[in-house]
């Protein structure tokens, strides 16, 4: 599966991207969880439509053996996916701005390791872009709930927010041991 440090980089665009809606639901009048939806949706569009052209890409086109070319095809086919994807579907500037290297970090982190599984074309594609729907949702759900509840002033903000981010990433590798037989 994912290196710790690929894991982070994962856990990182969770972060940003619930870190923007939450900046933009103080200066905006539209619902934010609303925007977080439409923001969280384009990023898995984005996401699945490259990992199906990076799949297609290094397993029947070309053959590439070093892991920095494939992180680099990795992340220029993401931004090359979501660059058209949010032209297309006319995505506000400052959207495009962040949400472009969200995509990035998603790709870069989980594709160059899905050619070492064998579950068909997009099965793990499907898995990471699954968790990030569900780890987005629940951490803007757990936010929400972090609002009213009185917490020590030094565990608010990005620790608190690390920790649940590895408590969700625990408790889903053993889900993953339930269903495919690995944990971890």
């Amino acid at each position: 599966m994912l290196t710790f440090p690929l894991q982070l980089l994962f856990l990182g665009a969770i972060l940003s991207t619930n870190y923007l809606y939450r900046h933009e639901a103080k200066h905006d009048a539209v619902a934010p969880f609303f925007k977080l939806c439409k923001g969280t949706s384009f990023v898995t569009l984005t996401y699945l439509l490259s990992g199906g052209s990076y799949r297609l890409l290094t397993s029947h086109l070309i053959k590439i053996e070093s892991p920095i070319h494939l992180y680099f095809i990795a992340g220029l086919l993401s931004l090359l996916v979501s660059l058209l994807s949010s032209f297309l579907l006319r995505l506000a500037p400052l959207e495009r701005k962040y949400l472009l290297p969200i995509s990035l970090l998603l790709a870069v982190s989980t594709f160059p390791n899905l050619t070492a599984f064998s579950t068909g074309p997009l099965g793990y594609s499907f898995i990471y872009a699954g968790q990030y729907l569900i780890y987005t949702f629940a951490f803007w759900a757990w936010r929400d709930r972090q609002k009213i509840t009185p917490l020590l002033p030094f565990l608010n903000g990005l620790p608190l927010d690390i920790l649940t981010l590895l408590l969700f990433q625990l408790s889903f590798s053993f889900l993953n041991g339930v269903f495919f037989g690995k944990i971890f």
